[in-house]
């Protein structure tokens, strides 16, 4: 969300919820927080994030 909030521009950017405030599991390495009521998408390429796939475990569903 933070990614679309951050190239939406003001006028059209009514709320976004920043929901790593609400977690405390991270599986990307990037542990994001809100600060005075705003937040930042990652600077990195991409989503500017790695998974860290040993945390996610056994995939609940697989489609072929």
């Amino acid at each position: 969300m933070s990614h679309v909030a951050a190239s939406s521009s003001p006028e059209h950017l009514l709320h976004t919820s920043f929901f790593n405030d609400w977690t405390n599991e991270h599986v990307a390495g990037y542990q994001p927080r809100s600060r005075n009521g705003r937040g930042a998408a990652p600077a990195g390429p991409g989503l500017g994030i790695t998974v860290d796939r040993a945390l996610l475990g056994a995939p609940v569903a697989s489609f072929p």
